[in-house]
């Protein structure tokens, strides 16, 4: 998922701020906006970046930037060893002070999911969406919940925001798997060779399309 990059990315770029490399920091944070352009932690680690590298005279807003930096990416580092469950509880802890945290929100989100707290998860990823509705990768996250909970029409109606604004291997791949267990065959076959025509030898996409088209000879 989008989600473990960003916060890859995001870990990675502390690393290289305590080593005073903010250059490759900041092409970090600059990979992270690439994904997602109102992350606010990278957003914040790019203005310290910048603040090093340009001299920038505001001492004190830098200092208010480097402590939440610092909150979040403990936040992250604690994803990153699979510690989900005091992730949770460190991301609950910031949301009580602040409710609508993105970066805390969205850590909790990926915690969750990974935990398999489905239905929790889905309800942390609808405040993402009340914060930032058309953010491509939440849109997908939330999509991504709907199908491990097998809320398939739902899910299908995030794929199709998401192919609204961009084609997807991934999205595509899960749409047509939808359709499929929906029995929609026609249009899963559809779908399925939209994602086939982006990775023609995914195996996934083959074998889907194989079994697409058994059942309905089936029919």
């Amino acid at each position: 998922m989008h989600m473990d990059v960003i916060i890859s990315a995001l870990i990675e770029a502390n690393k290289l701020l305590n080593k005073k490399d903010y250059y490759k920091a900041l092409d970090c944070f600059e990979c992270v906006l690439n994904i997602n352009p109102t992350n606010n932690l990278a957003i914040i680690g790019k203005t310290i970046c910048i603040h090093y590298l340009k001299s920038f005279d505001n001492s004190s807003l830098i200092n208010i930037y480097e402590e939440k930096l610092n909150v979040n990416l403990k936040l992250a580092e604690l994803y990153e060893c699979g510690k989900y469950d005091e992730t949770i509880n460190e991301c609950n802890k910031i949301l009580k002070k602040d409710k609508n945290n993105f970066n805390a929100l969205a850590i909790k989100f990926s915690a969750q999911f990974e935990l398999t707290k489905y239905t929790e998860a889905l309800k942390t990823c609808d405040k993402l969406l009340e914060l930032e509705p058309n953010n491509l990768v939440i849109i997908y996250a939330k999509a991504t919940t709907l199908y491990k909970l097998n809320i398939y029409n739902e899910a299908i109606e995030c794929y199709d925001k998401i192919l609204k604004v961009t084609d997807n291997f991934n999205v595509l791949f899960f749409k047509s798997a939808s359709l499929l267990i929906l029995n929609k065959y026609e249009e899963a076959l559809k779908y399925c060779n939209y994602a086939l025509e982006l990775e023609p030898e995914n195996c996934d996409a083959n074998g889907l399309k194989q079994l697409i088209k058994y059942k309905i000879a089936q029919k």
